[in-house]
């Protein structure tokens, strides 16, 4: 460091001389006459440096000789280090060829298991017929893959995702078949999957979702999928599978709003369960009817628009199926056809009117539910249903007024009537002789009587009637010999009879409680001619001025 310094002060120096009769050295630069010089330039003897240029000395003698001039002063050259210098096997910087800035990655074997489609690999992939795991075209910047003209399977799944310029799949056109998943998903400028047209059967599910601009899904050879899934495609508006016959799983449509049908699977007759969910623009399920005879499970969801399930003409059997919040479905046009439900079938918050179109259902293996429909008025039907194994729920249907005609019901797992403010009678229950479970007749407050059902002669469970504003008489049980759980008999201000003349057996307590108009007498007699019944009687807030026959 030390040495250093020592080189920086001398130079110093040396640049600060006066340029006649300034030292120079072999060391520096020096310039002739009219030739440029500066600090570090200095002008050869004899000349001055004047304005950056060489010029003569006034006092100049060029002839004079060099004994006649002052001797320079001698130099140490000692004294100050020599610069470090470069020795031949310094490391100096290089420059390389563009090519050589390309990993050097081993592309034997690419396609002998999972498989990266991007700018560097493409190439590579010609000649590859099979891909034997996942081949991935993820988050490229490609526009197209046409080196990969020469697949013809793939033995995992075909992943197309998070592309933001892809939009030319011909270079799948030779593809037959996947057999894991086809996922496309997160592509910007992707418009339809049509080039794809040898491609045959997909193992596992076919999936899209949230592609902006994909407005069809064409797949014109597709025979088979293990699933069909199409989410949040903005602008998807139609299905090109003329080919497609089976799909041993579900179909899934969420949230496609410019879909209006499902037209567009001419030959789907295999499928196990249909699910459509916050399409706003779905009007129906197919122009056509489709080819299906029964499915596991059928839920159609907050649909805004649908009118009809048109398309289903020739469903038989089918598992649970779910109506839920689709206030323009005023019918259920397209189940005319249907016998069973091995499941329930429930419809909530929807604008239906009728029950007409179930003419052939005869059973219900879970539950029958009508809930918070605000259109129903009056079902009328199912006219040929005799069996519900679980429950028949009427809950909160705001303008219902009758449960019009299931002349052949005879059976349910359970009755439950809740919050109908119009209901005025159970009259489309008179065939009814048997629940399995509960009777619940709750918050109905222009229900009148309970006539309706008279021809029960067993419950299984408890029995609430309870808050029922207009119910005037319970006489309408003459036949009913046994209860399996409570009965609870409270709150309707109106209620002047007790009934249950024939009740002996009973597997619960006894509630009767605050019927201002039920003797109380009356409520105690059917306590004493229980003989089956070890529970605990609650019996008050009745009229306890009115007298009972013996």
């Amino acid at each position: 460091m030390r040495a250093l310094s020592i080189l920086i002060m001398v130079l110093c120096m040396l640049a600060a001389c006066e340029k006649e009769g300034g030292l120079y050295d072999d060391a520096f630069d020096t310039a002739g006459l009219g030739e440029a010089c500066s600090a570090l330039i200095f002008c050869e003897k004899d000349f001055l440096c004047e304005q950056g240029f060489c010029v003569e000395r006034p006092d100049s003698d060029l002839a004079a000789p060099d004994s006649d001039r002052p001797p320079l002063p001698d130099v140490d050259k000692t004294a100050a280090p020599d610069l470090p210098g470069l020795s031949d096997d310094a490391d100096t910087p290089e420059f390389t060829d563009e090519a050589d800035l390309v990993p050097d990655i081993d592309w034997n074997g690419l396609c002998d298991g999972d498989a990266e489609v991007n700018e560097l690999s493409l190439p590579h992939f010609i000649g590859c017929d099979r891909i034997a795991g996942d081949l991935s075209i993820d988050a490229t910047i490609l526009t197209a893959v046409e080196e990969l003209h020469t697949i013809e399977r793939i033995e995992g799944s075909l992943i197309i995702a998070r592309n933001v310029l892809l939009n030319d799949l011909q270079g799948l056109r030779s593809l037959k078949s996947i057999g894991g998943s086809l996922q496309v998903v997160d592509n910007v400028r992707l418009i339809d999957l049509s080039d794809m047209t040898a491609l045959q059967a997909v193992g596992g599910e076919i999936r899209a979702k949230n592609n902006r601009r994909l407005s069809t899904i064409g797949l014109p050879s597709v025979e088979n999928a293990g699933a069909l899934w199409l989410e949040r495609n903005p602008r998807l508006s139609s299905l090109d599978l003329p080919a497609l016959r089976t799909i041993p799983g579900s179909f899934f449509l969420i949230d496609n709003d410019q879909m209006v049908t499902l037209s567009g699977l001419p030959l789907l007759s295999t499928l196990d369960s249909l699910f459509l969910a916050d399409n706003d623009g779905l009007v129906g399920l197919s122009t056509a009817p489709l080819l299906l005879t029964h499915l596991s499970r059928i839920t159609i969801r907050n649909n805004r628009e649908m009118r009809s399930l048109a398309g289903l003409e020739g469903l038989l059997s089918s598992g649970d199926i779910g109506l839920y919040d689709n206030p323009e479905l005023a019918a259920l046009k397209g189940l005319e056809a249907l016998q069973q439900v091995n499941g329930s079938l429930t419809i909530e918050r929807c604008g239906i009117r009728s029950l007409d179109a179930l003419k052939h259902l005869i059973q219900i293996t879970g539950s029958f539910i009508l809930r918070e429909n605000g259109e129903l008025v009056d079902p009328f039907g199912p006219p040929m249903l005799n069996a519900v194994e679980a429950y028949i729920v009427i809950h909160r249907n705001p303008a219902l007024e009758k449960l019009g005609s299931f002349p052949a019901i005879q059976t349910a797992g359970g009755l439950s009537v809740i919050g109908n403010p119009l209901l005025t009678d159970l009259a489309g229950l008179a065939t009814l002789y048997a629940l399995n479970n509960a009777l619940e007749i709750k918050e109905n407050p222009s229900l009148r009587d309970l006539a309706a059902l008279s021809g029960l002669f067993h419950i299984a469970g408890r029995v609430s009637i309870l808050m029922n504003d207009s119910l005037a008489a319970t006489d309408a049980f003459p036949s009913l010999v046994s209860i399996g759980g409570d009965l609870a008999v409270g709150y309707n201000p109106l209620l002047g009879m007790m009934g249950f003349s024939a009740l002996t057996g009973l597997g619960g307590n006894l509630f009767v409680v605050d019927n201002p108009e039920l003797p109380q007498c009356a409520a105690e007699q059917l306590r004493d001619r229980l003989t089956e019944w070890y529970g605990i009687p609650q019996i008050e807030g009745n009229d306890v001025t009115a007298q009972c026959s013996p």
